[in-house]
């Protein structure tokens, strides 16, 4: 005699008098009579509760975050939140070590992005475009135009340098300065 079973992890037949008949089993039960959850899948009374996407392994004690056994990477546990994504833009020895970039925190992970007019050439980000043949930047053009305004006034009344002259030196001192800076910020030496 075929007898139909039916239970919370599924529903099936089975042949009483071979003892023999198949189960198929819900979403996350397992086993002959679908009685036990399968892995990633953990006990909440009656019922089998997947495990957070959170979990390391999805290995947990409870549903949620906070059941996880271990936190996958990008991931810490909080004990009043569980399985926490670390921010490690705001980490010390954390993110972008680049001053040339921004930091992106993202879920698990983050992004090292080129800040603006810079792009990433061989893994570093560079001046892109007629930007990047002036010895500086907008960061620092106000800089310039102070050097610029000391070095001239400097040049011309203290060591009295006159004419077009004084002008040519100046500027020549300025743009080695700046392509200096500049090469530096990139790591070229």
């Amino acid at each position: 005699a075929v007898v139909s079973t039916q239970s919370t992890g599924g529903e099936g037949s089975r042949d009483v008098d071979k003892q023999a008949g198949t189960c198929q089993c819900n979403n996350g039960y397992n086993g002959t009579l679908c009685d036990s959850c399968r892995d990633r899948y953990v006990r909440v009374g009656e019922d089998c509760e997947e495990c957070s996407k959170l979990c390391k392994s999805q290995k947990c004690t409870a549903p949620g975050p906070k059941g996880c056994v271990e936190c996958r990477m990008g991931y810490e546990m909080l004990e009043e939140t569980g399985c926490t994504d670390i921010n490690e833009c705001e980490r010390e020895g954390m993110g972008c070590g680049d001053p040339l970039e921004n930091c992106v925190n993202s879920a698990g992970s983050y992004e090292c992005v080129c800040k603006k007019d810079y792009k990433r050439v061989d893994g570093k980000c560079q001046l892109e475009g007629i930007a990047s043949l002036l010895p500086f930047d907008q960061d620092n053009l106000m800089i310039v135009a102070g050097l610029h305004v000391f070095m001239l006034f400097w040049g011309v009344c203290s060591v009295g340098l006159r004419g077009t002259g004084a002008l040519f030196v100046i500027y020549i001192l300025g743009f080695a300065t700046f392509t200096a800076v500049r090469l530096y910020r990139e790591g070229a030496f």
